[in-house]
């Protein structure tokens, strides 16, 4: 519990300051609940080092940007262009996550396809001849908000390496490794019986209580 309204807190904290330095700054941080959320979720997501998520997530960012040159410079401006800029996009981030043996994550990838396409795709539809100041904008500003969600991950991996952050995943099945208390029975499904595994309704022939 305290764990969430740490994160929370701080996630409430970092948007503050950024829209104040934005404003100072003069940037256009209109999609800053959009970059902070998922540097955020790429740093609570401790599957992978903080270099490779993040590395990870700069490359897809730059794979969002390749998207719109390809349908604006190099495919025709058709249902036909934007599937084919789809499929490169998704092979190559495929494609460079298999040679990397998932170091770079697939995932992690995917939100920074997703933090630049969220922020630019309005202005996409809107002005897609603004592209070379647009994107560069929004880029910045995306980069920016999203740099403070990153924060969120060193927050988690010094709290992690003091253990001040239990590794075990919550929502795992419980065994004799993660089981806080052992000696206590676990919880029985509604309907069951205390010694039964569970109602399963692919077996019919299950006995009934008279």
């Amino acid at each position: 519990m305290r764990r969430v309204f740490l994160f929370g807190g701080v996630c409430s904290i970092l948007a503050f300051f950024i829209i104040m330095s934005g404003e100072l700054l003069d940037f256009d941080l209109q999609n800053v609940m959009l970059g902070l959320a998922l540097g955020a979720a790429t740093g609570l997501i401790r599957t992978h080092s903080p270099l490779t998520r993040i590395s990870a997530f700069l490359i897809g960012f730059v794979l969002g940007m390749a998207f719109y040159v390809l349908r604006l410079a190099v495919l025709p401006s058709s249902w036909l262009g934007n599937a084919i800029a789809v499929v490169l996009v998704l092979m190559l981030m495929t494609t460079i996550s298999a040679l990397t043996r998932d170091r770079l994550p697939l995932w992690a990838m995917f939100i920074g396809v997703a933090a630049f396409g969220g922020a630019y795709n309005g202005y996409f539809t809107a002005t897609p001849w603004l592209f070379e100041t647009q994107a560069i904008q929004v880029a910045a500003a995306m980069l920016f908000s999203a740099a403070a969600g990153f924060l969120v991950c060193i927050l988690v991996e010094i709290r992690v390496s003091r253990g001040g952050v239990s590794k075990t995943d919550p929502m795992a099945p419980l065994t004799p490794q993660n089981d806080p208390q052992p000696g206590l029975a676990a919880p029985v499904p509604v309907g069951a019986a205390p010694n039964s595994e569970g109602l399963n309704v692919l077996q019919p022939n299950l006995s009934k209580e008279n």
